[in-house]
């Protein structure tokens, strides 16, 4: 719930590693919104940033948070998965190299 109630707070920008432990740690204790939430901050962080050779990471934050996607009843105050992919494509879709990554994973 801690980190719930700070995600706004969450930057992948920093602390990389120890994020990445979290939301593996959240996956196996059975907590997908909290681990979904970190993958997502990892992902915009490397979007944003349009760093490259980051991408392969993020296609699998993306589809790591789609399969945990499939456990979430409740979303509280966050988007849903489709709400934020859909968000993703608007800002992101431009960035062919990322998207391609995505393509045959599905």
């Amino acid at each position: 719930q801690y980190l719930l109630d700070r995600a706004d707070e969450l930057d992948g920008r920093y602390h990389y590693n120890s994020l990445l432990a979290h939301a593996k740690s959240f996956t196996k204790a059975g907590y997908p919104l909290a681990a979904s939430i970190i993958f997502r901050a990892l992902l915009d962080a490397i979007l944003s940033a349009g760093r490259t050779k980051a991408y392969g990471h993020g296609a699998r934050y993306l589809l790591a948070a789609r399969d945990l996607s499939r456990e979430i009843d409740d979303w509280r105050q966050f988007d849903s998965h489709e709400q934020y992919e859909a968000g993703l494509r608007n800002h992101h879709g431009l960035k062919r190299s990322f998207w391609a990554k995505i393509v045959g994973r599905e």
